[in-house]
């Protein structure tokens, strides 16, 4: 096997397996934001057995309320273990690049790691720190494997000549880089935010676009009286599910505010992306196409976020807010695959914006 060869073979078995393994991902991470919004990670206290059954073998009669969802996003979990692991053995036997060969191993590495934290999150109940790990662990193996389906694809199997080539101009490429950190950043910042206040109900800051009652922040004592009595108002007038013996720190106002500033700047470094691709690629070009998608990724996430708010963390509205932003963390590791790969080509037909 020539370990250098740039150029791969399109198989559309391998690049199959690797786009289901992509789904797949997204699948267990919106099942991993479903038990952290109902806090029912410990409904199944042993690992790696469930009740003492096997991982497949627990009846389906045990299945019911928190045990339901853990224990369904045990078994998707290993699901997206064991297709890794065909695609992984896979590659190392078929795939002349070596590059790729390395991404999947990785990959594989990833979902090990990321199942062994998973187990000690149950083992240790649920401390903060690792079951933040575990969740920023995901976002990784997720950009692994979409950079590993792109590789299998027929874009990514392709080698341009370098004199047909669109190379991406240095604007575009610290503005790919500097939003795929941000939104890494923010989503890092996010599972901060779910693990640490999960007995307070996950919002620090319940009103939204005010913050603690003001236009302008008050994130001070003042503010955190404020918020802990909205709070105790909502429980007992609506009936809201907070934990009123642990009220709000000042701590977790700030992080919940920089999660809403963090926002503002991905909005603006999307812009700035989007502007420097427009100026240089055709219209119909994949980096073009994909950051049409992200854009409307974007919108969404901030619409869920918003309602995330208005809902005091609606179980529902969360969990998808947790897997949109999966998605356009995805979406963005696609365009910058599209614009630095070899294969950077523009689509047949394209004209100049």
């Amino acid at each position: 096997m020539n370990s250098e060869n740039t150029q791969g073979t399109y198989h559309i078995g391998r690049a199959s397996l690797a786009i289901l393994t992509c789904f797949t991902t997204l699948i267990l991470i919106f099942a991993g934001g479903v038990v952290t919004s109902k806090n029912v990670g410990l409904s199944v206290p042993d690992w790696p057995t469930s009740y003492g059954y096997h991982m497949w073998g627990m009846p389906f009669s045990m299945w019911k309320g928190g045990v339901l969802y853990e224990h369904l996003h045990r078994v998707i979990a290993s699901a997206a273990g064991c297709l890794i692991l065909i695609l992984t053995t896979w590659l190392i036997f078929s795939e002349p690049r070596r590059w790729v060969r390395s991404t999947a191993i990785a990959c594989f590495g990833t979902v090990v790691i990321q199942g062994i934290l998973g187990g000690m999150t149950v083992l240790l109940a649920l401390p903060t720190c690792v079951s933040v790990l575990h969740a920023i662990l995901a976002q990784v193996f997720l950009c692994l494997t979409v950079a590993l389906a792109f590789s299998l694809s027929r874009e990514g199997c392709r080698t341009a000549d370098p004199a047909l080539r669109t190379p991406p101009t240095r604007s575009f490429k610290r503005a790919a880089i500097v939003t795929i950190c941000l939104v890494f950043t923010q989503l890092a910042l996010a599972a901060y935010m779910r693990h640490d206040m999960k007995q307070q109900g996950g919002v620090a800051i319940p009103d939204f676009p005010r913050v603690a009652g003001r236009l302008v922040p008050r994130l001070n004592a003042e503010g955190v009286a404020w918020v802990n009595a909205w709070r105790s108002e909502a429980v007992w007038e609506h009936g809201a599910k907070f934990e009123l013996s642990q009220p709000v720190q000042a701590y977790q106002m700030h992080t919940h505010f920089t999660h809403r500033c963090m926002a503002l700047l991905i909005l603006v470094s999307l812009f700035w992306m989007t502007k420097a691709a427009i100026q240089h690629y055709p219209r119909k070009h994949g980096v073009i196409l994909t950051l049409r998608g992200v854009g409307a990724l974007l919108v969404v996430e901030i619409v869920l976020g918003m309602f995330s708010v208005w809902s005091n963390k609606g179980e529902l509205i969360t969990s998808l807010h947790v897997v949109t932003g999966a998605a356009l963390l995805a979406s963005l590791v696609l365009v910058a695959m599209r614009a630095f790969s070899p294969s950077a080509l523009p689509s047949a037909g394209a004209a100049a914006p």
